[in-house]
């Protein structure tokens, strides 16, 4: 999948576990809130949110690849 997919899947996650937010009367979704008043704290919450995902095998996304630890080596003894 391509980021921009992502991106949809997380806001679609953000707004399946949080309520939406009510100021003077609007509603609006927690994503658009996130992205819109912190959007730093949105790209990491999407950073940390695809990595979890790829690591367990829960998807794929193009330029995240699944984390594997370097084998360390022997030779020091």
């Amino acid at each position: 999948m391509y980021k921009f997919e992502a991106v949809e899947e997380y806001c679609e996650f953000l707004d399946d576990i949080y309520p939406e937010v009510s100021v003077a009367g609007s509603s609006f979704y927690a994503s658009t809130v996130l992205k819109e008043c912190d959007p730093i704290a949105f790209d990491i919450g999407l950073d940390e949110w695809i990595v979890q995902n790829v690591e367990e095998g829960n998807m794929t996304v193009d330029g995240y690849e699944e984390y594997e630890p370097k084998e360390e080596d022997d030779d020091d003894e």
